[in-house]
C-alpha cells in the first residue's frame, strides 16, 4: 500500500484525484460484525453470492432432516 501512495504523490493533484476518485467509485460499504468495510463491487456480489449459496443449501438440509423425522 504504502508504494501505491508513494506512486501516487508522483502524479500532479489532478491525476490523483482523479486516480482516488475513480477508486472510490468502484467502492461499497459492506458491514461485518458492526464495522463497515469499503469493498470492490466485486467482491461484495461474490459475498452476496455466497450468501444465496448458504442459505439454499442450509435450506436444503432443513427439508432433508425433515423428511428423515418424518421416516422415524
Amino acid at each position: 500500500m504504502s508504494e501505491v501512495i508513494e506512486g501516487l504523490s508522483n502524479l500532479s493533484i489532478s491525476e490523483q484525484e482523479k486516480i482516488l476518485s475513480k477508486l472510490s467509485q468502484d467502492l461499497v460499504p459492506v458491514e461485518i460484525d458492526d464495522k463497515v468495510y469499503l469493498v470492490p463491487r466485486e467482491v461484495d456480489e461474490l459475498i452476496d453470492s455466497l450468501s444465496a449459496q448458504v442459505m439454499l443449501l442450509t435450506e436444503h438440509q432443513f427439508k432433508w432432516q425433515k423428511k428423515e423425522k418424518l421416516k422415524m
